[in-house]
């Protein structure tokens, strides 16, 4: 039953597509782990001043604390869901194939005398 192998390799070739975009999403991740900017950063007053006026960048250093770790978890997250998209499109390819065998050796029982 040649038409399952044309859908499996297609799967298979799809699967090999997310884990490679899963690789990449991971490298993305990695850089993003850890970054991190002082809540001077932030501070957009007056330079002689810095010392007591940078309290209020704290709440943008704040948000953009917690902006990075979203970002950081939501990538983690896509690594981990490209993985698991890729192993479930390798399940399905070998189902069919598992399928495919049986339907083979039903019909070879057929012609059997």
């Amino acid at each position: 039953m040649a038409g399952y192998k044309v859908v499996t390799d297609a799967l298979r070739e799809e699967a090999k597509w997310w884990n490679i975009r899963a690789d990449n999403l991971s490298e993305i991740a990695k850089n993003v782990q850890g970054t991190n900017l002082d809540t001077t950063a932030f501070f957009t007053g007056d330079p002689i001043t810095l010392g007591l006026s940078a309290l209020s960048a704290v709440p943008e250093s704040k948000a953009y604390q917690e902006f990075g770790s979203w970002t950081e978890d939501t990538l983690r997250q896509g690594v981990e869901q490209f993985h698991d998209l890729a192993a479930a499109l390798e399940k399905i390819a070998r189902k069919y194939d598992e399928a495919e065998e049986v339907a083979e050796i039903d019909l070879n029982k057929a012609y059997e005398k």
